[in-house]
């Protein structure tokens, strides 16, 4: 893998290069992941140039790309912007990148291992306890992309302790959220989202799969991830979550709640896969046969 520093939309970054993969992750101005693209394509990933949240003395710039953020979502908390100056550390197939504690003394850093000649990521997020304080969260991993396409959202079809009476899905609404809107393409197997424009929507729902994915005519971004689908989660129990707009589209995938004592570190990883796919998505059928194979081994419905 070729590391090297240079410059994506005016951050300073480090470049990660494989025959198959281009990556950047920025060195200032916030943690992110800032392109993702198969070598000698576009970038994937939402650039969203001074577009900002929070609090307008103290903005967090959403910037694009791939953020981490600490659950539950609660302002000032959520939206505190990463302090530098970042830290760099590398070795032959991976970079991590490292911040100061901000002003609630949670430290993060992300790691990318690219493994040669395949278009797979491996995403290793850390947020760490800096405090005097136990702090209670869950990693939160959002990449952001460009409307346009379809979020494809595998469904649990497995009987829960092979009991036909349990139920096995459900779904996670916001008070901004219209079940009406016809963007959502419910199904038995996999759930449609399609990014067009519209007013702002969420939701989120327990993923036993470990599997979310989004579709544009030509390729696939599918991120794979450790469900824990009986450990407790934010958000009434959601492990994935998408929110649309008509500036970006987020997948988000969550990690459990945990409790760091001072000192204690949290670790969430997600795999990255970006392959080909037809120009056009008709349904489930499609869907499934894009995502086959990504199902995590984890997609367990027996209750411990």
């Amino acid at each position: 893998m070729k590391i090297f520093r240079g410059i994506f939309n005016g951050f300073s970054c480090v470049w990660l290069e494989t025959p198959s993969i281009r990556m950047s992750l920025a060195l200032d101005g916030g943690l992110r992941v800032l392109s993702f693209s198969s070598h000698g394509g576009a970038n994937l990933f939402a650039e969203l140039g001074d577009l900002e949240v929070g609090d307008p003395r103290n903005p967090y710039r959403l910037i694009g790309g791939h953020r981490l953020w600490h659950a539950p979502e609660w302002a000032p908390r959520t939206y505190l912007p990463e302090v530098g100056p970042f830290r760099l550390e590398s070795g032959n197939d991976w970079v991590s990148v490292f911040t100061q504690p901000d002003a609630s003394g949670i430290a993060k850093s992300i790691r990318v291992e690219l493994p040669p000649d395949r278009s797979v990521a491996l995403v290793t997020h850390h947020l760490t306890n800096t405090s005097l304080w136990p702090v209670t969260l869950a990693g939160w991993a959002i990449t952001q992309f460009p409307p346009g396409g379809v979020v494809l959202c595998p469904q649990n079809t497995e009987l829960v302790n092979g009991n036909i009476a349990t139920p096995n899905r459900f779904w996670v609404l916001w008070p901004f959220t219209d079940i009406r809107d016809g963007r959502f393409q419910f199904g038995n197997r996999v759930t449609l989202l399609n990014a067009r424009f519209g007013k702002p929507t969420k939701i989120g729902y327990q993923n036993n799969t470990g599997s979310l994915a989004y579709w544009k005519p030509g390729w696939i971004f599918i991120k794979m991830f450790d469900p824990s689908p009986f450990q407790p989660h934010t958000d009434l129990n959601a492990n994935s979550e998408i929110y649309l707009c008509d500036d970006f589209v987020e997948i988000e995938t969550l990690s459990p709640l945990r409790c760091l004592q001072p000192g204690e570190s949290l670790q969430y990883v997600e795999t990255w896969i970006v392959k080909q796919s037809p120009d056009e998505l008709l349904g489930e059928e499609d869907a499934l046969m894009l995502l086959e194979g990504s199902f995590s081994s984890n997609n367990h419905t027996t209750v411990p």
